[in-house]
């Protein structure tokens, strides 16, 4: 037999009104910034359509919102932390719910260090490029800056150009960097734009395997004419962008109206960059410059008969090693302060003449003049060289005019004069020198400049003259 269970009117009244005042949760997420905090939460009450929020900030109601999923707290003091709790009302039956958050607004600092490079520059344009500040956050922009005008607005590339530029023309270059959070950084780089139809720039290619890296300098004066092309190559560690932008050897290609091609040594992880001037490192620098000569001559309008190298230390030994290797390319050389190591030197050989202009310090203990361990000195070169190039072995001695007595040092040139060929021998001893290249380091022999003696030694001489 079925029974009917009867409930007391009291017990329903107080199971309904249980249920109407439950307390629900309110899911809260803060998104913290250095002065503000944006809050936002989600309706508990399954959208219900009329709901009451009270916001509390550290035990004190801020607002009263109806209806509202977010607010954002103004004016915070940075690098503070805030616990907080956002009440929710029905208003339709009552219900309630609450959600408690806690946060910690960010430390104001800026964003960190970043670096300008200037690509390419002409007479009226800038490419450049620029790195990324190493930040925890994502959503950088930049805006960027010439002369204080405002070229481009929160942009998130890092690589632009700025044309119509006035020619020999000084510019400040300032890139802004802009955290979502609103931290800022900036980097700034002056420049001259060159003189109208120059051009100097950086560029990258692939060479056996390898990215390598090599800079040119075009004189405004080319007007599709071929040009003598001069080749320099840094010393040990060196490192030939940005430097070459202000180098004076550039200063003298546009003087004198040459190209001018400075590559970048390659580098190991963890080591230097340096040629391969004693053959026994895995990349092939000879093909690498090889290579280069011929894209000078194909795309830049070089002269194939005026093609000189020079290179300072290690590159001095890449200059010799390189004018037994392309022989059949160089029409001269002028090596600073570099010679031949002891595994080159025995099978050191030249089917022709090489005009040799020679820069030493007597005083070098980098590379020792007088032969070291590991290299042979300049006498036993000239032992090679003044039968090989014809020339008269008693030199022409000229004691050169002292002209800064406060650099330490003096120079003596020895001539040695051909009398059937191109293959004079130029040696300037820099009497007291050290481990430079005199006339371009602040240490070294002020009384000559080696960049305009060896363009007065090259230009004169061509390829098919020997």
């Amino acid at each position: 037999m079925n029974r009917a269970i009867t409930i007391p009117f009291f017990l329903l009244l107080f199971f309904a009104c249980t249920k109407d005042s439950e307390t629900y949760k309110l899911e809260v997420t803060v998104d913290p910034s250095f002065d503000k905090a944006d809050i936002s939460w989600t309706n508990p009450f399954d959208n219900a359509p009329s709901v009451r929020y009270q916001i509390f900030l550290n035990d004190e109601k801020i607002t009263e919102l109806e209806n509202e999923i977010s607010y954002t707290l103004l004016d915070l003091p940075n690098d503070q932390a805030f616990t907080g709790y956002i009440t929710a009302e029905s208003l339709n039956n009552g219900r309630s719910a609450r959600g408690d958050f806690s946060f910690k607004t960010l430390k104001r600092e800026p964003l960190g260090e970043f670096d300008i490079s200037i690509v390419r520059l002409t007479g009226d344009e800038i490419e450049f490029t620029w790195q990324s500040p190493v930040v925890p956050e994502g959503g950088i922009v930049y805006d960027i800056y010439l002369n204080d005008s405002l070229f481009y607005k929160e942009v998130n590339i890092r690589n632009k150009s700025i044309g119509e530029l006035n020619a020999e023309t000084p510019y400040t270059l300032a890139i802004v960097a802009k955290s979502r959070q609103g931290r800022q950084s900036e980097a700034s780089l002056n420049f001259k734009s060159l003189k109208q139809g120059a051009e100097i720039s950086r560029n990258f290619d692939t060479f056996g395997a390898l990215t390598r890296e090599y800079c040119i300098y075009q004189p405004s004066g080319q007007q599709d004419q071929k040009l003598p092309l001069v080749i320099f190559l840094h010393g040990f560690g060196g490192i030939v962008w940005p430097e070459m932008i202000e180098d004076n050897l550039v200063r003298l290609a546009e003087q004198e109206n040459f190209l001018l091609l400075m590559p970048q040594a390659h580098a190991n992880p963890g080591s230097q960059p340096g040629w391969d001037a004693h053959n026994f490192l895995p990349w092939d620098d000879v093909a690498f410059i090889d290579s280069l000569i011929v894209r000078m001559i194909e795309s830049y309008n070089a002269d194939d008969q005026q093609v000189y190298v020079s290179g300072f230390s290690n590159g001095g030994f890449m200059t010799f090693y390189l004018s037994q290797q392309l022989e059949h390319r160089i029409a001269a050389i002028a090596p600073i302060a570099g010679l031949l190591d002891h595994t080159i030197y025995p099978s050191y050989s030249l089917e022709k003449p090489m005009p040799l202009c020679y820069f030493h310090g007597t005083a070098d203990s980098t590379v020792t003049v007088n032969g070291g361990p590991h290299h042979v000195s300049f006498d036993e070169i000239l032992e090679f060289f003044i039968p090989h190039n014809e020339v008269n072995p008693n030199p022409i001695v000229t004691e050169l005019p002292d002209i800064n007595i406060y650099d330490g040092s003096t120079v003596t040139l020895f001539h040695y004069q051909t009398t059937t060929s191109s293959g004079d021998i130029r040696y300037y001893r820099i009497n007291n020198g050290n481990h430079s290249i005199p006339g371009k380091h602040s240490w070294a022999n002020k009384d000559i400049s080696a960049w305009e003696e060896m363009w007065k030694f090259f230009k004169i001489r061509k390829l098919s003259d020997k």
